[in-house]
């Protein structure tokens, strides 16, 4: 397994130029290396399947919902919003 390096440039330096780089210690991937590695459990999701159930669960909300009481209730929220406008700005 090859080593990973992090690089960086040496701006700061006043006696090199731009081209010059200095290896980055990375502790954990190319110094103070574990001997043993941890398993690590890692939780693997199926995206197209949560998105599948979603799309599934807003449409069932967009079929049973009563639209008329969401247009009221948003109509009712715009007007409380007009009116706080109103009340600033006089």
């Amino acid at each position: 397994m090859h080593e990973l390096l992090a690089f960086r440039s040496s701006s700061s330096s006043s006696s090199c130029c731009c081209c010059c780089w200095h290896a980055e210690t990375i502790v954990g991937v190319n110094k103070y290396r574990l001997n043993v590695q941890e398993q690590v459990d890692v939780l693997e999701i199926d995206n197209s399947r949560v998105r599948e159930q979603q799309v599934a669960r807003i449409n069932n909300i967009k079929q049973t919902r009563d639209n008329t009481k969401v247009f009221l209730l948003m109509f009712v929220h715009f007007a409380s919003i007009l009116s706080m406008f109103d009340i600033i700005c006089h």
